[in-house]
């Protein structure tokens, strides 16, 4: 009958430490999308996008591609800098297929 509780108790500690995503975080998600001139709909290529600036950033593609993990949990809050154009946050509920962030020109 003791080992039974015990064994019991040993279950459900280790059911409810596991059984939270908060606390267990095994996997980084994933934040990746493309970055666009909101008037000519093409491609922005080195837009900085970051969560975290130094830590979890990275510069768009030519073809205005950014992908990335992070271990912060959702929602996040996204930048997106380029030198000429205004910039942008974006709050990310979940992980998304693809995001797509529009940057408007300075001028």
């Amino acid at each position: 009958m003791k080992i039974r509780f015990v064994t019991l108790t040993l279950f459900t500690f280790f059911f409810m430490i596991f059984s939270s995503a908060e606390i267990v975080n095994f996997l980084p998600a994933v934040v990746k999308g493309q970055v666009i001139d909101s008037e000519t709909g093409k491609p922005v290529r080195g837009a900085h996008v970051f969560i975290i600036r130094g830590e979890e950033e990275v510069f768009s593609s030519a073809k205005g591609d950014f992908y990335f993990k992070t271990w912060n949990l959702f929602p996040l809050t996204v930048t997106v800098e380029h030198k000429l154009y205004k910039p942008v946050k974006v709050r990310v509920a979940s992980e998304t297929d693809l995001l797509k962030v529009t940057l408007t020109p300075l001028n």
